[in-house]
């Protein structure tokens, strides 16, 4: 079963604003997802409020999304890649430390 998209960003503001847009879809409070995420009191009005005095990180981010029950999918933005490629330079494979392995879970 195809998962639901609830909504795009491209960006950080983006992201927060996705994320305010599912807790007014879940209709819960910041107290709950303080609690249910393991987050101290007040820590995700700080990150999700107008005026953000903190920011997703590292170690809010997983628990934010877990306790909202979404998680993030990174696909391409072909407009975007459009309009960037021609800035593209080959890497030198001599100088890279980890190559890459074949195959679908590299």
């Amino acid at each position: 079963m195809l998962a639901r998209q609830l909504a795009e960003a491209s960006d950080y503001d983006g992201l927060v604003a996705a994320i305010r847009m599912r807790v007014e879809e879940l209709q819960i409070s910041r107290e709950t997802i303080n609690e249910v995420a393991g987050l101290p009191a007040g820590y995700s009005g700080k990150i999700l409020g107008l005026k953000q005095r903190r920011r997703l990180g590292m170690i809010s981010l997983g628990p934010i999304l877990g306790a909202l029950g979404i998680k993030l999918v990174v696909v391409e933005d072909e407009q975007a890649l459009k309009l960037v490629r021609g800035r593209f330079k080959k890497r030198n494979e001599n100088l890279v430390r980890c190559p890459r392995k074949a195959g679908p879970d590299a």
